[in-house]
């Protein structure tokens, strides 16, 4: 199993609970680490903005953006430090109700072939500030 270790970090958001809040069309600003502790075989690594849906009936979800943070294979000790920018849409705001939840994240994603990915999650919430 390939060991690699990310860290997402978000910036200017604004604190709610547990989480940050941005507006819809703002932009949401961080930071990713991503250290591979060994020799990793993949295929590339990468940074996406992305929302599901939990609860009952079918999962949706959608990739909005996507930043290419490493192709090829990545040798022991590799480290990649970058900030990241990704534009909000106006929609759909997160959501959290009875039956449904829609859930916005960063995620991080080391693609690796004939194994299951490495993934990180940086949840955030898409919302309107509240009067």
């Amino acid at each position: 199993m390939a060991n690699a270790e990310f860290q997402i970090t978000l910036r200017e958001g604004e604190p709610a609970g547990a989480l940050m809040r941005y507006a819809p069309n703002g932009v949401v600003r961080g930071e990713v680490r991503l250290t591979a502790h060994e020799p990793v075989n993949c295929r590339g690594a990468y940074l996406r903005l992305m929302w599901h849906t939990e609860g009952r009936g079918d999962r949706d979800e959608a990739k909005l953006d996507e930043i290419v943070l490493a192709t090829g294979a990545m040798p022991a000790g590799a480290h990649i430090q970058r900030a990241f920018e990704f534009r909000l849409p106006q929609m759909p705001w997160s959501f959290a109700g009875e039956y449904v939840n829609i859930i916005w994240e960063i995620v991080g994603v080391v693609d690796l072939p004939l194994a299951v990915d490495i993934v990180a999650r940086e949840p955030f919430i898409l919302a309107p500030r509240r009067a």
